[in-house]
């Protein structure tokens, strides 16, 4: 995985609750690096930073300074600060947002708009890790519109374990949050672990994953409130000059999809012992 890819984030969207579809690939995706200038021009607001809070209130120097990785969206005029890349694709946008957030100043606004150009949208942020991880956590604070509609799930984050290995945390049209499991053997996905979420409120999600070359599991976390669900990855997961690739931002596959989604305070840990 040398270049960010969703690796069939469509599949992984078009299901319905209990069906399942081979993965594709996603057309028109454009992926900038996060530090050049096509993702500094993607910011609402370019003086966020200095609305800021002293810099040792920032959550992530904070509550958020003993993880791996931490994204508060409030220490730099760029919404893309610290991230690898910037996903693009169907007229998504991607800013900070100084109306909304959970810690002060911002947070990441993604927007899918409606439109007639066939393709799919995503508005992400991505973050590459080497990784010979025994277990991985992803942790965020999630507000979404009410007004949020599409026909089919909305992604909300994706956690890439191997070309073959993914695991997502998904909206569906009927309004709960659940996990979407990529098995590699049949190259098919399913959503599990379903839990009620509930729009226009700040909600906290938390993904655990643990790796086992035999078993594994996955859970997911909606406002403390916990399913897990079994996982077992392939061995792609372990091969030498393995790859974690953290995306956070919504995507979906079709559309006529319209929704406006803000992440504040994303963390991530991975342990690679026993």
């Amino acid at each position: 995985m040398a270049h960010p890819t969703w690796n069939g984030l469509a599949a992984l969207l078009a299901v319905a609750l209990v069906s399942c579809r081979a993965l594709v690939g996603i057309a028109d995706l454009t992926v900038a690096d996060a530090a050049g200038p096509a993702a500094d021009a993607s910011d609402e607001d370019a003086g966020a930073a200095d609305a800021a809070p002293d810099a040792a209130g920032f959550f992530c120097k904070t509550d958020g300074a003993a993880h791996l990785f931490c994204a508060d969206f409030d220490e730099s005029p760029s919404v893309t600060a610290g991230w690898d890349h910037e996903q693009l694709a169907g007229g998504a946008t991607l800013a900070l947002d100084e109306a909304l957030s959970v810690s002060r100043p911002a947070s990441a606004h993604s927007h899918l708009l409606a439109t007639d150009g066939g393709s799919e949208m995503v508005g992400a942020l991505e973050k590459l890790f080497a990784s010979h991880a025994t277990s991985v956590k992803l942790a965020y604070d999630l507000y979404v519109d009410p007004a949020c509609a599409a026909e089919s799930p909305i992604a909300l984050s994706n956690v890439q374990l191997s070309p073959v290995d993914a695991i997502q945390v998904g909206l569906t049209p009927t309004g709960y949050a659940g996990l979407f499991i990529y098995d590699a053997t049949v190259q098919t996905v399913t959503l599990q672990g379903q839990q009620a979420f509930a729009a226009g409120v700040w909600t906290h999600l938390e993904l655990d994953i643990v790796l086992a070359s035999d078993a594994g599991a996955a859970t997911i976390h909606v406002n403390g409130s916990s399913v897990p669900v079994p996982f077992v990855p392939s061995g792609q997961a372990f091969g030498a000059g393995a790859e974690c690739d953290l995306t956070v931002g919504p995507f979906s596959d079709l559309p006529r999809a319209i929704c406006d989604v803000h992440y504040d305070n994303v963390t991530f840990d991975e342990q690679t012992g026993p």
